[in-house]
């Protein structure tokens, strides 16, 4: 994910860097350091691309192409982490979206992400990680909260197997 993103947005690159006091893994006795990684019961990845105290990279934050080069590449690098078979819907399930493509999350621009973002989130929608709102709107621009993400990556990994359903 880190080259994907740096790649991408061109945001330096300050390379992997661990806690002093983080220990791989392999040590399941160790407590100290990198606790918001280590006790999270699936895959995780702390991503901090830009620092508001720095006056430069905190511009970046009010620049749509750059926060939609992020998305794009946080999204490149899930994907190859997961593998693109993830996301890959099944005969039955293509008819079966086709069906509700019409009436679920008809706000999503068809040109948003080079017209994968709507396919994207019908698909997302289907597997039951997400569901939009009661009528049936996703509301693109409306900003995410911390507890919708972290539901949304629950879910996500729910369906991988990687966690308890809920």
């Amino acid at each position: 994910m880190q080259q994907i993103l740096v790649e991408n947005t061109q945001a330096t690159d300050r390379g992997v860097k661990d806690d002093c006091n983080w220990r791989p893994a392999i040590d399941p006795s160790w407590t100290g350091g990198m606790g918001v990684l280590r006790n999270f019961p699936g895959p995780v990845c702390l991503v901090e691309l830009l620092f508001i105290s720095n006056p430069e990279e905190e511009k970046k934050l009010g620049d749509r192409e750059f926060l939609v080069k992020a998305a794009s590449s946080l999204r490149q690098g899930i994907l190859s982490f997961l593998g693109e078979a993830a996301l890959t819907p099944s005969p039955i399930e293509k008819d079966e979206a086709e069906a509700d493509a019409d009436t679920l999350f008809p706000d999503i621009p068809a040109d948003l992400w080079g017209g994968s973002a709507r396919s994207m989130a019908l698909r997302l929608a289907e597997l039951g990680v997400l569901s939009g709102y009661e009528d049936g709107s996703f509301r693109p621009q409306q900003p995410l909260s911390r507890i919708e993400g972290v539901s949304l990556v629950y879910r996500a990994l729910a369906i991988l197997g990687k966690v308890a359903g809920s």
